[in-house]
């Protein structure tokens, strides 16, 4: 098991690779990346490859292309787009060197709360828990993953359960696993578990780190209840709901969801937030498309 040392500066290098990330409410938008910049990892060779190529030095092997990873998720750039890629790195780096626990916490973390990264987040996690079986916190994350990040809370519950049967666990997750039971998908909700976890302890910078992201956590939450309603609302129709407002008016969903200032959802393509005049001007755009034909 790795011990508390190693998992402190896993969690502070975390940290140090994300850098400062606002918080969803009053948030701008980052400008989308240049071209000169790298913003996915492309494959590694195998592992029997790297194997080969390292002349039977695999813990090198290992460095090089961690150091490739460190790179990558320091530049900046990678975090728009959900540091594509680095799932492979970390599956090789681990392959090379199973026992240098900080890939599955780097990249456990880093993808547990990057929207629409969970497969990748959980497949990482698993390995770490395959290789660690006593560590109850990658069973933890696992369940976080699924929750959070998939909104599945029978999948998140057994992960937790799975966490306490563990030595040494938090104290708090037997009470976070009741409110679990008793939970919906509502975002609401969500967010009140989320203050929950933060507010139960652990390392500082896991807890910095958590509030950094909260408010895209619920911001996801609220894109995929925003991207099933709208599905729901054509299926009842026949025809794509324009606005939020619609989902509203027509009982699809019980309330408005937030938006910071001066954004809001767009819903009829891509759901997501964007500057308001932005999201009227594709409202017109579709309609003026729909009288024509």
């Amino acid at each position: 098991m790795p011990s508390s040392r190693d998992r402190n500066i896993s969690y502070t290098l975390g940290i140090a690779l994300v850098g400062s990330v606002v918080g969803w409410l009053g948030f701008a938008p980052p400008n989308p990346p240049t071209q000169q910049h790298i913003t996915e990892l492309q494959p590694p060779p195998p592992t029997e490859m790297l194997h080969v190529a390292s002349l039977g030095r695999p813990q090198a092997a290992a460095d090089i292309l961690w150091l490739q990873v460190v790179s990558f998720v320091g530049s900046g750039y990678s975090e728009a787009t959900g540091y594509l890629g680095i799932e492979h790195y970390l599956d090789r780096i681990t392959d090379l060197a199973p026992n240098f626990s900080l890939p599955y916490w780097i990249g456990g973390i880093l993808l547990a709360t990057s929207p629409e990264r969970t497969t990748a987040a959980d497949k990482i996690l698993a390995k770490g828990e395959q290789k660690f079986p006593d560590d109850w916190e990658f069973s933890q994350w696992r369940g976080f993953v699924a929750y959070f990040g998939e909104m599945n809370i029978p999948k998140a519950l057994v992960h937790y359960k799975n966490a306490v049967k563990k030595p040494g666990h938090a104290p708090y997750l037997k009470s976070f696993i009741q409110r679990l039971e008793r939970a919906s998908t509502d975002c609401t909700m969500m967010s009140e578990n989320m203050s929950q976890l933060l507010s139960a302890g652990g390392p500082t910078s896991t807890q910095e780190f958590l509030q950094g992201r909260a408010g895209k956590i619920i911001k996801n939450c609220v894109k995929m209840n925003l991207k099933q309603a709208a599905a729901s609302f054509r299926l009842r129709h026949g025809r794509i709901a324009m606005r939020v407002q619609d989902l509203l008016d027509y009982g699809i969903i019980d309330k408005m969801p937030p938006t910071p200032p001066g954004y809001c959802w767009s819903i009829i393509k891509k759901t997501d937030l964007h500057p308001c005049e932005e999201v009227e001007a594709e409202i017109k755009e579709v309609q003026q498309k729909m009288e024509a034909e």
